[in-house]
């Protein structure tokens, strides 16, 4: 068998497989005589079978069996002997590829090949730290969450609606005379809202007592539910019937103590604890996503046009086939340049980690990707076994095999990479949109 691997493009290698008639032959001949002696077929004493009724009965799988050994010696030889490093499946010329056992075989394709590339010294990047303390807002916004859990709604008589306050009210969309939409004791929680695809910002809904008419004119929207009523002009009125809020418990010992600590100050200790827990976490995933991203933009990986442009086609008919509706060229260029976007980060993201991966020998076992697992929980406040059963039934375990590994050699470059502290007036100005 002759094997030739010729330059097509950038990274793309065209291999040509020759397999003599003689060859197929000769193979073809050993495999049959093997079936012939130890194949038992009702009617035939074994070793007795007529070479007619085996051809007709094994041939074909013969053939495909050795057409199939033929293309996987080509492929392992491109990439052990030449030491190829392919991306993706080779692409035949042709989608037929007849073998016949007393003719020649010969057959072409195309082979992808990862770009060569050189990451720079590890301290040319950095990892930009954020401080992991707790602060004031965050304790005071952590314990008022752990105080809303066990607080109570409560009607307001003497004050004005506030942010978060639940309003009770009749609500009506008038053209002149007309009423084109009424609403009694509609409940409205004070923040920003859509009322029949009319957006009330929040500061309208501020700042009224109980009983208080309060009134809007606008023009009514294109998103507006009656087709005939859009464009008009209208007067949006709100009238206020009650006022609800969450009254939280006053945060002392006695509340402490009821969600079971000995007292206060345990209890701000503990959550302390949890806050710079959760923050070190948090900070630790976007130091990491900053150093990938500088590593990204500052190191030159150039891939074979044509399989960029493949790799593009087959995304975009996949989302084609997901949405099932037809595009304007626009918007079929702009989602292709989005697509071409994401396509490069990801494949160079994924070629630097293993590189990487490779050079420092970096992999990781069962434990670790337990670990990272259970660190995957604590952030979503779930078990791990949870979270696992979740990856195993959608398949992604291999996923998160992966993302363990790119953790792993994040962590690693932790220790090589220059430290800065995210107020360090070296830092680099990372900006990623990803």
């Amino acid at each position: 068998m002759e094997i030739t691997i010729t330059d097509v493009g950038q990274c793309r290698k065209k291999v040509k497989l020759l397999a003599s008639a003689e060859e197929i032959q000769k193979e073809y001949t050993e495999k049959f005589e093997d079936i012939k002696k130890n194949v038992n077929l009702k009617g035939f004493r074994k070793g007795k079978v007529p070479a007619s009724v085996l051809e007709n009965r094994f041939g074909k799988s013969i053939l495909e069996e050795m057409k199939y050994n033929f293309l996987q010696k080509a492929f392992q030889s491109a990439i052990e002997e030449h030491k190829l490093k392919p991306m993706g499946q080779p692409r035949f010329e042709g989608e037929h590829l007849p073998f016949s056992k007393d003719k020649e075989f010969s057959v072409e394709f195309i082979l992808d090949i990862q770009p060569e590339f050189e990451i720079p010294d590890y301290s040319n990047f950095q990892w930009i730290k954020e401080s992991n303390e707790a602060t004031e807002e965050d304790m005071n916004h952590f314990l008022e969450e752990v105080r809303s859990r066990k607080g109570e709604i409560v009607l307001v008589k003497d004050d004005v609606s506030q942010e978060k306050d639940l309003l009770i009210a009749t609500v009506e969309i008038k053209a002149g005379d007309t009423s084109l939409y009424l609403q009694k004791n509609m409940q409205l929680l004070v923040d920003d809202i859509v009322i029949k695809g009319i957006k009330i910002e929040k500061s309208f809904l501020i700042g009224h007592k109980t009983e208080d008419v309060w009134k809007k004119t606008l023009i009514l929207p294109q998103e507006y539910e009656t087709e005939n009523d859009r464009g008009k002009e209208v007067e949006l009125i709100f009238t206020l019937s009650e006022i609800k809020r969450l009254q939280l418990p006053p945060l002392d010992e006695k509340f402490a103590k009821e969600i079971g600590f000995e007292n206060l100050e345990e209890l701000k200790t503990h959550f302390k604890q949890e806050i710079e827990l959760e923050k070190e976490y948090a900070n630790n995933q976007q130091a990491e996503h900053l150093l990938l991203h500088q590593m990204v933009e500052e190191i030159k990986i150039e891939f074979s046009p044509e399989f960029i442009e493949e790799r593009i086609k087959q995304i975009q008919s996949h989302h084609q086939e997901e949405e099932k509706k037809e595009k304007t060229e626009e918007e079929k260029q702009k989602e292709k340049e989005e697509i071409k976007k994401h396509l490069l980060w990801y494949l160079k993201e994924d070629m630097i980690i293993s590189s990487i991966a490779e050079k420092e020998k970096i992999d990781v076992d069962e434990e670790e990707i337990n670990a990272y697992i259970k660190a995957i929980a604590r952030m979503h406040k779930k078990w791990p076994t949870e979270i696992k059963k979740e990856y195993e039934e959608s398949g992604y375990l291999d996923e998160i095999r992966y993302k363990a590994k790119v953790s792993k050699v994040l962590q690693f470059l932790k220790d090589k990479v220059k430290l800065v502290n995210a107020d360090d007036p070296d830092k680099k100005n990372v900006v990623c949109e990803h």
